[in-house]
Parts: C-alpha cells; structure tokens; sequence
C-alpha cells in the first residue's frame, strides 16, 4: 500500500490488487518513522489512471509487499 495524498482528515491510500482486500470499517496502522497513525477505511473506489496514478500504481505493483492484520479491540469479529 502506498499514500497517495493526504488533504485535512482525509488519506487517500492505493493499494495492489494482489493485496487483501479493504472494505469499510477496516483500520489501518500507518508507520513513518517512530511516528504512527491509526486509520479507518470509510470507502473504497476504483482508480482513475492519469499521469502520476499511473506511475504510482506502477510504482505500487513493482514493490515487495508486507501485509499485517491489526485489529487491537477485535473489531472484525463484529462486522463480519
């Protein structure tokens, strides 16, 4: 997964296909650093494929991916 842009309270975030899949609800635990957020999908769009999207998602599928579950107050139990 990688930002794409962050503007106020929102971050817009792409992500591989070939990743599992974020659906309203999930969190998301984004570290830079020694410096951590903790964010919370609220939806989910298909993207468009201009300029720099398309570098981006090039970028995107070129790199090695680590994916990790975290769901501290159990969450997805509920939502499923």
């Amino acid at each position: 997964m990688k930002i794409l842009s962050k503007s106020g309270d929102t971050i817009e975030i792409l992500a591989s296909p070939s990743e599992p899949p974020l659906t309203r609800g999930d969190y998301l635990l984004i570290i830079d650093g020694d410096k951590k957020l903790l964010a919370q999908v609220i939806d989910v769009e298909y993207a468009e494929i201009p300029g720099i999207l398309e570098d981006a998602l090039r970028e995107l599928a070129s790199e090695s991916l680590s994916v990790r579950n975290f769901d501290p107050y159990d969450v997805g139990s509920i939502l499923v």
